[in-house]
């Protein structure tokens, strides 16, 4: 005799069940919601005072890294879904990261529903100004977003783990009082 399940007058089989339940969670693997972990360390965007300041991230579906890898900074910025073009899933989730210390727990960033399509995850960070010694993008893998750390340092990010990628910003000597009125992400155009 099968085994029921019964609610109310209704009478399900327990294999039926249970197969529903499958499929229900099978299909919510294939567009979960994917998770960024980020950690900003000191020192970070230098502005003209030698301060550490804040950098937006940009996080990108990507159906594929060709076109990515590919853009320049410029176009990413500028016009991204251009650039991108068939590559690009969604539309890009923005954050921004504080400097902090090599000591401080990862910041949580919430990508919302990774898309079935969405293969890689691209990261842009969008400094004040660029050094050519540091990468300002990555690609992960969309599988392994939520198992990395992103870390930001200097003008430049890295996974965990290759933080030999950055490298500390030279201080700057000031050309005179004023601070400077670039906003962030429009340097380097």
């Amino acid at each position: 005799m099968p085994h029921h399940w019964t609610s109310g007058s209704m009478s399900v089989p327990r294999t039926i069940t249970a197969w529903i339940l499958l499929a229900g969670s099978l299909a919510l693997a294939g567009c979960g919601a994917g998770t960024a972990y980020v950690r900003g360390v000191s020192p970070l965007n230098v502005n003209d005072n030698n301060e550490s300041a804040p950098v937006n991230l940009r996080f990108y579906q990507l159906a594929n890294d060709d076109q990515f890898l590919r853009a320049t900074f410029e176009s990413l910025w500028l016009d991204d879904a251009k650039a991108l073009g068939g590559d690009l899933v969604a539309k890009p989730v923005v954050t921004t990261v504080f400097p902090g210390s090599a000591g401080d727990a990862p910041v949580k960033v919430p990508l919302g529903k990774l898309k079935a399509k969405t293969a890689f995850i691209g990261v842009m960070a969008l400094y004040r100004k660029a050094d050519a010694r540091q990468p300002r993008i990555l690609v992960i893998p969309a599988e392994r977003i939520d198992r990395r750390i992103i870390l930001l340092s200097g003008y430049g990010l890295a996974l965990d783990g290759e933080e030999s990628a950055l490298v500390e910003p030279q201080p700057e000597k000031p050309s005179s009082p004023a601070r400077s009125t670039t906003p962030i992400g429009k340097a380097g155009k």
